[in-house]
């Protein structure tokens, strides 16, 4: 049955498949770009990320990370190939980490989008830290936040609630007292809170 025979409902139903094969292949073939895309600077190591390569200095990350650390200089095979595997990360997230703990001037912004996501970025930056016992990423997220939380004034209450969320999440004293400070005559309005 050539495709022209197909009902139209059916057409999309049997060519999807071969649709999204062909984005995956591409998608497959996408090289990451950037400071850590392939060998610089004499990097010694290389982190596989989404199956990705991400060329990174050991004696870095060693300094940035204790877990790092005890892969790089101790009895483990990472130390002898320079390779770590970390599946499940995110490339993108790995790739801000990388930006923050290197010491050169990669300016690290966060693009232009819409809050929750950044919001999210920042909790799984977070987690990241925190696994990594990763200090510099830690106070970057809390001074994006201490940031974030100078434009409270005129924020909604979805943001302001938004905002509290990210805050307690990483246990943020200073952000969650003034988030709730700015949240709490919003919420006054409500009849629940008469």
């Amino acid at each position: 049955m050539s495709k022209s025979n197909l009902p139209k409902n059916h057409e999309s139903e049997v060519f999807e498949p071969e649709r999204k094969r062909r984005r995956n292949e591409r998608d497959d073939q996408i090289e990451i770009s950037g400071p850590f895309s392939k060998p610089w600077r004499e990097s010694d190591a290389v982190l596989v990320v989404e199956e990705k390569e991400l060329h990174v200095h050991n004696d870095i990350l060693s300094i940035a990370s204790p877990v790092f650390d005890k892969m790089f200089n101790e009895k483990f095979k990472e130390a002898e190939t320079k390779r770590v595997s970390l599946p499940g990360k995110s490339l993108p997230l790995i790739e801000q980490i990388l930006k923050i703990i290197y010491p050169s001037k990669m300016d690290f912004e966060f693009e232009e989008d819409e809050k929750p996501k950044q919001f999210k970025t920042l909790r799984s930056l977070m987690k990241l830290s925190e696994e990594y016992m990763m200090a510099d990423v830690s106070k970057f997220v809390r001074n994006e936040i201490c940031l974030m939380s100078q434009t409270l004034e005129s924020a909604s209450e979805n943001y302001l609630i938004a905002f509290l969320s990210i805050a307690d999440s990483i246990n943020y004293e200073k952000s969650i007292n003034l988030c709730a400070k700015k949240l709490i005559p919003k919420m006054k309005g409500y009849e629940y809170f008469k």
